[in-house]
């Protein structure tokens, strides 16, 4: 994925009340974790289950997880918290 298809898929996540219907990212242990009471990435956590509005969202690569982690880092550093 690219930037912008990153922020693309972040956007629609924050903006669609229906996230079941948000494709899988990407046979990896990493969850996105969105805070329904914020309105940017609160933060990312693995191996954890993560709520997202209620849906669970798996990141199953390795690679597309860091694909987000380093988009996120470099775009909005402050919604990366509670790493490891």
């Amino acid at each position: 994925m690219d930037d912008e298809q990153i922020r693309e898929f972040l956007q629609n996540i924050l903006t669609n009340q229906d996230v079941r219907g948000v494709k899988r990212l990407c046979e990896w242990n990493g969850f996105l974790v969105f805070m329904p009471d914020v309105p940017h990435l609160a933060c990312i956590a693995y191996p954890k289950f993560a709520l997202v509005k209620g849906e669970k969202i798996r990141v199953n690569t390795r690679e597309e997880f860091m694909q987000i982690y380093d988009y996120l880092e470099k775009n909005d550093p402050d919604a990366l918290h509670n790493i490891g």
